[in-house]
Order: structure tokens, then sequence, then C-alpha cells
């Protein structure tokens, strides 16, 4: 997983010391360690975020790695805002179905409701805009965790699958990995031209109805 020069570098240390923590004072759980012992989970999962961090390159890293991640985490935060705007899209057609959006012509079909399941998913996708915001501000797992919230809707929706609904969610999932580039080495985000983009993406001057 990890990078060649990285691995030229480090390996001989890494293999050491794991080996060093395989060591055992019983002669018998030592031979077993040495036939069947492997790297725990918790250490594997470091070895992944390691990989991450390095082939996603940030700050002082060579100019091809930095250049891959930057692409990453742009594709992330593009990602995360047509969520955000999205979600704010469906915030105003839930209230505007609910007759609560001031200066919009009321719904088509008065009776036209969403249903609980349908409302509870709206207000949750609106998880992405503090996502977003904590993006920007550099709170790295609370993005994380947010846009985990406001993505795993889709698993909510009282809809049939359908291509379109797969592509979304395979959209989504791949917004969620990029946030990984994400990373403790990755420069720090300018917000500004971020958060000009959010309000940008205002509601258009109809609100089509998801829920038909």
């Amino acid at each position: 997983m990890l990078p060649a020069d990285y691995r030229a570098a480090w390996e001989d240390e890494m293999v050491a010391t794991f080996l060093e923590s395989t060591a055992r004072d019983d002669p018998e759980e030592a031979e077993f360690a040495a036939d069947f012992g492997r790297p725990s989970w918790p250490e594997v999962a470091s070895v992944l975020a390691l990989a991450v961090r390095l082939r996603l390159g940030g700050t002082g890293a060579g100019p091809r790695r930095r250049a891959c991640g930057d692409a990453v985490r742009l594709v992330a935060l593009m990602g995360l805002l047509a969520q955000a705007v999205l979600a704010v899209l469906g915030l105003g057609t839930l209230l505007w179905l609910a007759g609560k959006l001031p200066g919009t012509p009321p719904p088509p079909q008065p009776d036209l409701q969403p249903g609980r399941w349908e409302a509870l998913r709206v207000l949750l996708e609106c998880a992405a805009v503090p996502a977003y915001l904590a993006l920007l501000l550099g709170q790295r797992r609370t993005a994380r965790l947010l846009a985990l919230l406001a993505f795993g809707t889709a698993w909510l929706s009282t809809e049939s699958w359908t291509v379109t609904r797969s592509a979304f969610v395979v959209l989504q999932l791949g917004v969620l990995l990029a946030l990984a580039a994400f990373h403790r080495d990755a420069p720090p985000v300018r917000p500004r031209p971020w958060l000009v983009a959010l309000p940008v993406g205002r509601p258009a001057r109809r609100w089509p109805s998801p829920y038909r």
C-alpha cells in the first residue's frame, strides 16, 4: 500500500518494529507468532491511513503527489458543495409543499404532502451544509461525520432503486472517499471563494417536487 520510495527508505525499520512487537517470552507463543503472526487490524488501518496521506500529498509533498491530492480535494469540495446546495433546495421544497414558505405560490396540489420518512430524509440531508462549512474551517473529522450522515440518507428513501438513484449514490460514495484527501498534511482551504459559492447555488424560481 505504501509508495515504493517510502518503502525503500523505511521498510527495514518498519519490519524490525513489527518483529519486536510480536516477541514473546514463552517459547511456544514465540514459535506460534513466528509461524502465524500478522499485523493487527489497527496496525493495518494505520498503514492504510499513512498510504493515503503519502499518495494524496499535501504540504511538503512532491509535485506529482501534491497535484494528485489537490485534484482529489477539489472533487471532495465540489461534491460536498453540490450536496449542500441540493439539501437547501430539498428543504425549500419541503417547506413549500407544507405551505410554510412565504413569498412563493401555493403548490399545484394542496393535498400533496411528503411522508414522514421523506421529511426526515430531507432534514438529515441538510447535515451537508455544516459538513461543508466544517471542512472549510479545517474541522476534518467533523466534516466527515456530518457528510456520512447526510449521504447516508439515500438509504432512507422509499423510492424504488433506479439507474439514476444508483448513480447518485455512487457519486456520493465517491465524495466520501475523496474526503480522505483532507489529512493532517493537507494544505488549508481558502474559505472565502467557497463560502461565496454556497449562496450562489440559489433556489430556482419554481420548486419542483421530488415526491411525485
